[in-house]
């Protein structure tokens, strides 16, 4: 009876543990199960859950990617501003290397011009996109959506990069508002 059961819940897993189909829309919300059509509006994908099977039909224009079972993947083309639009978001929520400008504050505390100097070249240097600091990395080989990316990457570099400047200034201003008022 032991051996029963077990054959049967492993019958059961097997069908959970098979591929599944994966889309990403433009939101960069993923939805996951089986493709079994694609017209040139209209994307169906059958998902199997508790309740049994539901078809669900979105429009191709809200399908960024699709990542099927066996491997392969479709792009559906955007608009360049799409997808200009869509790097600029992904770049507001995934990018975050604060490595890359810690000198500001480092260099400010020691001396202000040299902080000044090191603020300045921190912020135009060039921004570095790793696979982890995207939605999908499949969206890098699109150059709007690239270019969004880098646009907002190195604004919110700059952001940051002025902000530890500011911070490092602080104890210079203190101490020549006390030189000052003697």
């Amino acid at each position: 009876m032991k051996k029963t059961w077990i054959l049967v819940f492993m019958v059961m897993s097997v069908g959970k543990a098979l591929p599944q189909d994966t889309l990403i829309l433009n939101e960069s919300d993923r939805l996951t199960g089986k493709v079994i059509e694609i017209n040139p509006g209209i994307i169906v994908l059958q998902n199997t859950d508790s309740l049994g099977e539901t078809n669900r039909a979105l429009m191709k224009s809200s399908v960024a990617i699709a990542k099927y079972g066996n491997g392969s993947v479709d792009l559906f083309p955007q608009s360049p501003e799409q997808m200009f639009e869509k790097g600029r978001k992904d770049a507001h929520l995934y990018y975050n290397n604060i490595e890359d400008i810690t000198g500001p504050l480092v260099g400010t505390m020691m001396l202000p011009p040299i902080g000044v100097l090191i603020t300045y070249s921190a912020s135009y240097d060039p921004v570095y996109i790793d696979k982890e600091q995207v939605s999908d990395p499949a969206f890098l080989y699109d150059k709007n959506y690239y270019e969004g990316y880098q646009k907002q990457a190195r604004r919110i570099k700059k952001r940051k990069a002025m902000k530890y400047f500011n911070i490092g200034a602080i104890p210079w201003v203190i101490v020549a508002g006390i030189m000052i008022s003697r």
